[in-house]
């Protein structure tokens, strides 16, 4: 896991959909599918019931306030576009 994958998770909780999140992450819809997919591998279990809407599994709403924790604890330049749109 890596802070890459935290942002993407947290992108896609708020927005709703893979192709915004990528959008506000600046990168493609392959790239954020494939880093929650890897993301969501290496728990072992899903963080997304896909079905329309899109909503977070359990493991999901477990692991969400300790990806957001660790989000605020970032302050690397390389997010600091992902952070400014969502204050």
């Amino acid at each position: 896991m890596n802070l890459a994958q935290i942002k993407y998770f947290l992108a896609l909780c708020e927005v709703g959909t893979f192709t915004g999140a990528a959008a506000i992450c600046g990168i493609s819809q392959q790239s954020l599918s494939a880093a929650i997919w890897r993301l969501e591998h290496e728990l072992g279990r899903p963080l997304f019931d896909r079905g329309p809407p899109l909503r977070l599994s359990q493991l999901g709403e477990a692991v969400k306030p300790h990806f957001e924790a660790r989000d605020r604890q970032d302050t690397s330049p390389e997010f600091r576009r992902y952070n400014a749109f969502w204050t």
